[in-house]
Parts: C-alpha cells; structure tokens; sequence
C-alpha cells in the first residue's frame, strides 16, 4: 500500500463515509482533507480539553465524563469525535434543549465560524442556555486570583477563577456576578494522610461550578483572610461568546484534580486557549501554579493590544481593619485602644470628644476589628455584643456621612517573586576549606524572597535540593521535601491581631558545618510566637523539638530554640537573622548554638544576590547569585 494510504488516512475516509451515510446531502461537502484541519486546530483541541501523552504522543481529553463525548471513541480522536458533531449539531430533538446545539453551544459557535455548511443548519432555540448566559448581560470577564496562605495545602499557592462582569458599576452589582471555579470534590471528612495522597496522585474528581461572587469574597476575604485581586480581560463580543458557551458545556463534567498540575490555575488557564494561541500554563513544568500564569497573562496579547485591562483590589478583613486602623488620628487610635482593652460601651469612653466624623472613622475601624476577631473565632460573646452595639450606633449617624478610607492597593500578585529559584553559591569554609554548591527548587519562596502576592511572613519551599562541588566531586549536600515557617504577627499591637506562628521541615542535611559528607534524615517541629518590631521587621521566637537519625555523638531526638528577626532593609535589601539552640536529649550529645545571618540585596522578581554568614560548630561566608523563573 503506497505511503499516503496509511492510517490517518484509513481513519479520515471511515469518517467520510460515516458522515455520508448520518447526515444530510449537505454535510458530504466537507472533504477528508478539511475535516482534519479543523480536528487539529488548538480552538477545537481546547473545546474537547485535548492533550497530547508524553508518553504515547496520543491526542487524549481531560474530561472523564462519557456524555461529553458525541463519539464513543471522541476521548482519544479528535477526527471521530468532529464528525460526530456534526452529524449531532443537524439532528432533529424532541427537546430542542437536548440537542447537540443547546448540549454545546461553544462547538457549534465555533463549527460555525470555520465550517459554511455548519451555519445552513436548523438552528435550535437555547432557551435553558439563554436564561443561564443571559445574553447581552455580560460585558467583560476578569481572571481572580485570590492570595495564597498557609491554613491548608490546597491554599499554599493561591487560587483563580473567572468573574463574568456585567453593565453594573456599583459594588452591590458586582457581588451578585457570577463566576465559573474549578476545584476539588473533598469530602468532609477527608482525613490529611488521604487528602495529600489523592490531591497529588489524582484521586478526586475536578469539577467546575458557577457561584456569585459574594461567596467566594465571604470565603476567602472573610473566612480565609486572603486578599482577592481581580484581572479585566479585552475581550471582544465573539471571545466572550465562546467563553461562556463553553462554560456551559463544562457544568456537569468531571476531570481528575491534580493538586500540583491540573488544579485551578491549570483549568481556567486553559480556557484562554479558545481565544488566544498563547500558552498561559508552561509546557515544560510538572507544575502549575498561579503566579506563573499571572505572570504570562500580563504579557499575552490578542488582536495586538494586552488582554489586560483594569485590575482591581478587594482587601481581605484583616487587610482593611489594619488600613483602617493606620488611616486614624493618634487620639483617634487612643480611643480605639482603650475601647477594645476596656471592652465597655462607647458611651464609657471619650468617643463623644472626637468630631461626628472622626466617630464614623473610629466606628467603621472597631467594626472591622470585631468582625475580624469573630473570624478567627476569637473575642466570644464580648466581640459580637461589641459588633452589635457598633452596628446600632452606626444606623444613628445621617446617610451623609460616608467612609471616607480609600483602600489602598499593595503590589498585585502578577510582580511577585517567581516561584522556581536557581542558586549558584561560593563558600568558604574554617573547617573544610572553600567550596562551590548548586542550589534548585521548583516553589516556592523563602524568607528573603519578595513579600508581593503572599499573606502571610515566613519560608514555604519544596523539594529545595543542594549539590556540593569541591575538589573531590559533586554530592548531595541537602534536600528539603518540605519546609515550611508562617510567621503571624500582630500588625497593629492589638489584641487578638496576631495568629500562630509554627516551623515544619523534613528532609536531609548534615548535622553542622563541620562535616562535608555528612547527611542525615531529620524533621523540625516548632511553635512560637512573632512580633512586628517596625513597620518592615519581623522578630520571632520558636521552640520545639528535632527527630533525627543517629550519627557520630547526636541522639535520636532533640530539643531546639530559635529567634532572629526578618523583614525588609529599606528598599533593597531584606535581611533574616536568627540564633538557634540545640540541646541533645543524651548525656553525650553535642550541645551547641548556631548563628546565621542572610542579606539580599536587589528588588528583582527574576534575579537576586546574597550575603551570608553562619556558625554551627565551624563559621562559614557565603556569596551566591540567583535566578527566579
């Protein structure tokens, strides 16, 4: 058989055949050749979630769902599954709410605009369709990325989803939008073991849902404490159209959720592939995470001008009871405190000598103190009957006095630091002498990176590997699987404004820096306490315990203390200190205190360098550049 009569084309005449023999004369005109032009384009590959496997190079969907498919065999073929289509998209239904056009109205918009034949077909009333995308409603569609934080492992990196903007300008309208989320279906009672192993081998299905935007505002501003950013898209009429058409589609289907690669950020990344060739979610990563599609996003383009418009902040309700809190007068703050230590009624207090305006001020700042206490479930009974009286006594002051705080934006999440790290260091050494090292991590940040896009102060970082290279050779000098520091705390001095600070590392290093080959298994736990010092300077104190493997004099457990401070250094250098004290459980276990101090110098999000010096039995200076991407 000649070269050409292989199986593509055995599969594009089989096509043919079946597309003669379902529809109507005028479908027959769509030769083989264009049928597969149009099943290898990206906008149809993006409407059936089309990737190719690395490992078989097989085009195969994400969605698990079989009704999705028209083509019992659609999943994998993109061919099958466009003659199928089309063949549906001109049946006649009973229900015109259950025809191939109302099914997936994204397809046939699409079809449409590539295929003539498709646009002769009956056309099918949507009416279901039309009550859910009421068209005409939807002006615009803004991308959200909500920060991350570290109250559970599916917030560490952030989220996003998509907001469907309406006409409405006033914030009332905007709470009522409607927005499409992909997550995870978790049960309740999901214990962490199970939950980390399914999130990261894919044992949960992946679902999309439309909510209004008040709920996700109520859950991450409200319950979370996260800030939300909101991403206006340009998009034109016809992009928006098909963008919320395929929404339609994707309501009642299931994918598999995969906690580091197709979460979130993977899902409504993907949806901007039907409007753009732009890839927002890195090919060569096993990982997505928000940041990184943020960051793609600033810089795509559609019909030559930035897919992104306006942006916009929605603080979270610790972020406005501390702008809040710094927008008072002093005497004004002097009320606010000795109202919250006194926890008394207004009238008990010198509210009544301040101005009608500097009232409101003082009222709306305790609100959103109150109402942040009661958040953190803290304050009882004492913080809601304080709430109570604040909201009574606020409906007292005429409708013309207003807030008068304007929220100010910190720097949005698409300019922070970029999650990998690349690290060449120079060393050296009063023990070992000089030496060369090689550090990776594909995420996260550290305590000198960029404190833009995260809430909280401290070090998350995984899988953070260093190769040491001297005169004998390259070794592994240490890995961290997981290391984790939250720092939390109180930004403003007032009770009930701080949470809990904790430390949690495992991995391998070696046990001080007197030893060059040494590495052992060990895992940190630590709890303590932290305290702004200035405006830019974090102190802390930790204490908790280390579970080691033996070597040479260290027993198998020991206890550890720890403080230092962290924060920035004007405006480009940030610094991060500490003193720690390991004290071994055995009668002859090695006692000592280790010193470290790091200095960064330079606000880049791509690039950095550090200063450092450390002291854990033999002193060490380090000098190294690093590389974020």
């Amino acid at each position: 058989m000649p070269a050409f009569f292989g199986t593509s084309f055995v599969k594009l005449l089989v096509a043919s055949l079946l597309l003669f023999v379902s529809v109507p004369v005028s479908a027959t005109v769509i030769a083989p050749a264009n049928l597969k032009e149009v099943a290898s384009n990206r906008v149809w590959h993006a409407l059936l979630h089309y990737e190719r496997s690395p490992l078989t190079q097989r085009m195969q969907s994400e969605i698990n769902s079989p009704e999705f498919f028209l083509s019992s065999i659609g999943k994998t073929d993109p061919v099958a599954e466009l003659v199928a289509t089309l063949a549906a998209l001109q049946a006649p239904s009973a229900d015109p709410n259950q025809s191939a056009q109302c099914r997936f109205p994204a397809r046939y918009l699409w079809l449409s605009n590539h295929l003539e034949v498709v646009r002769s077909y009956p056309v099918q009333r949507c009416d279901k369709f039309l009550e859910w995308s009421n068209p005409g409603s939807i002006r615009s569609i803004s991308m959200v990325f909500a920060t991350g934080h570290l109250k559970s492992p599916a917030s560490y990196f952030g989220h996003n989803f998509l907001k469907f903007n309406g006409a409405g300008a006033t914030s009332s309208g905007a709470l009522l939008e409607q927005t499409i989320n992909y997550g995870a279906q978790v049960p309740d009672d999901e214990v962490a073991l199970r939950y980390f192993y399914n999130g990261i081998f894919g044992g949960y299905s992946g679902v999309f849902e439309r909510q209004p935007f008040y709920r996700h505002l109520s859950k991450y501003g409200e319950e979370d404490l996260r800030d939300v950013w909101e991403y206006k898209l340009n998009l034109s009429p016809e992009e928006l159209q098909i963008i919320i058409a395929h929404t339609w589609e994707l309501q009642s289907v299931e994918l598999t959720y995969y906690f580091f690669r197709e979460n979130c950020a993977y899902q409504i990344a993907r949806l901007m592939a039907l409007v753009s060739p732009a890839q927002l979610v890195p090919k060569n990563l096993p990982w997505t995470m928000p940041y990184n599609v943020f960051d793609k996003l600033m810089s795509m383009k559609i019909r030559g001008q930035s897919v992104v418009g306006d942006i916009s902040y929605h603080p979270s309700r610790r972020s406005q009871f501390h702008q809040r809190y710094f927008s008072l007068s002093d005497a004004e703050r002097s009320t606010f405190t000795d109202q919250v230590a006194r926890g008394v009624s207004l009238d008990e207090t010198d509210f009544y000598s301040h101005s009608a305006s500097s009232q409101l001020a003082l009222i709306d700042a305790l609100l959103d103190y109150y109402e942040f206490r009661l958040r953190l479930n803290d304050g009882g009974d004492v913080a809601e009957a304080q709430k109570k009286e604040l909201l009574l006594r606020r409906f007292q002051y005429p409708a013309g006095y207003t807030d008068s705080v304007e929220f100010q934006a910190p720097f949005p999440p698409h300019l922070a630091q970029k999650p990998g790290y690349l690290n060449f260091a120079r060393t050296g050494s009063s023990s070992i002498g000089d030496y060369s090292e090689f550090s990776f991590r594909p995420a996260y940040f550290d305590f000198l990176s960029l404190d833009i896009g995260r809430s909280t102060s401290g070090d998350f970082t995984l899988l953070n590997t260093t190769i040491r290279i001297d005169e004998d050779g390259a070794y592994l000098r240490r890995l961290d699987l997981l290391n984790i520091t939250n720092l939390a705390p109180s930004i403003t001095g007032i009770q009930g404004d701080s949470g809990r600070s904790w430390h949690f590392r495992f991995g391998w290093d070696r046990p001080n820096n007197a030893c060059a080959r040494c590495r052992r298994v060990m895992a940190d736990a630590m709890i303590g306490s932290a305290t702004l010092l200035t405006r830019q300077l974090t102190g802390f104190a930790l204490a908790g315990i280390r579970v080691q493997d033996s070597f040479m004099r260290d027993n198998s457990l020991a206890v550890r203390l720890s403080a230092g401070i962290v924060g920035q250094l004007g405006s480009l250098a940030r610094i991060h200190a500490s003193v720690e004290r390991h004290e071994d459980t055995g009668s002859v276990g090695l006692d000592r205190n280790r010193l470290r101090l790091q200095l960064r110098l330079g606000r880049s999000s791509s690039w950095d360098l550090r200063l450092g010096y450390e002291k854990d039995v033999a002193e060490e200076v380090t000098f190294s550049a690093g590389y974020y991407w």
